[in-house]
């Protein structure tokens, strides 16, 4: 019987050994995916950062070509005043022109918009499942 009991004691050990190494790895993969989402959320966030760049070039553009609109429009009008209509139809050229680049540049900029709003709620999601996954610690 002490034999019965010695192989009984090896075999808890080993199965308690084996328990810990399989706890040892699920935690270590965990940490693992954990790293790694992180390092999604940091790229996550430079491209949003790029975004965010983009649409403040577009609303900088836009309002300097509103400003254009409005002075071309003035111009066109005292070019037809002062009896001038080849330079008058230029204008006008110049003005329809930008017109299009103003539609063109409000057409981005609701693109970008959007894809600035889809990539902060995913990485709200993110950021949270980065919390659960690492015990509440944030994800920046």
């Amino acid at each position: 019987m002490h034999v019965q009991q010695f192989i009984d004691r090896v075999g808890a050990k080993v199965l308690g050994v084996g328990r810990a190494i399989l706890q040892a790895d699920a935690a270590s993969e965990a940490a693992e995916e954990v790293e790694h989402l992180r390092g999604e959320y940091a790229r996550q966030d430079d491209h949003l950062a790029t975004l965010r760049g983009e649409v403040a070039v577009v609303l900088l553009r836009l309002a300097e070509r509103e400003q254009s609109v409005a002075r071309l429009h003035d111009a066109v009008r005292s070019s037809v005043s002062r009896g001038k209509p080849a330079q008058a139809m230029r204008q006008a050229l110049e003005l329809d022109s930008l017109r299009r680049e103003i539609d063109s540049d409000r057409d981005a900029l609701k693109r970008l918009e959007h894809a600035v709003w889809c990539l902060e709620f995913r990485l709200r999601q993110l950021a949270r499942y980065i919390e659960r996954m690492s015990g509440g610690q944030a994800a920046k």
